[in-house]
């Protein structure tokens, strides 16, 4: 889910952009919990079911939470599940939310690429869903420079 955020001062309702060491499950608690909703939110994309993301850093490491100097950060590294809306049809909602939540997160110890391998391989290796639909899911991992 993305959500629009305004720059301080805009508003005195809105959550405006923050710097950390503030925590998203502090700051916007809908971003990280399946039982507090925010109207505000909107989908990344109709067909993407799964997102990771963590930061390169300028000495070479990878972290899953930023360092406190942005401009440490070399990359955001983003992973997506994406599906074709033919094979959606197939699965039900209950069916999808399954295997988003048998996609692992990223830890610390992956290696570049080594979480999009594992979201493969547990597709290849799903015996529960059509074969069909599985053949519609799109793994995807960039990095996004600054």
């Amino acid at each position: 889910m993305g959500k629009g955020l305004v720059w301080n001062g805009v508003s005195l309702t809105d959550t405006p952009v923050v710097f950390m060491p503030l925590t998203f499950s502090v700051t916007w608690p809908a971003a990280t919990s399946s039982s507090v909703s925010d109207a505000a939110y909107e989908v990344i994309g109709p067909q993407v079911f799964r997102f990771e993301y963590r930061y390169l850093r300028t000495d070479g490491s990878l972290s899953i939470t930023p360092p406190t100097n942005v401009s440490g950060i070399a990359a955001v590294i983003a992973d997506i599940a994406v599906i074709d809306s033919n094979s959606k049809v197939l699965l039900t909602n209950a069916q999808i939310t399954s295997l988003a939540a048998q996609l692992v997160d990223y830890t610390a110890a992956m290696a570049p690429g080594q979480l999009r391998t594992q979201w493969q391989n547990t597709l290849n290796t799903n015996t529960t869903l059509p074969r069909p639909a599985v053949s519609g899911i799109r793994l995807y991992e960039r990095y996004f420079y600054f």
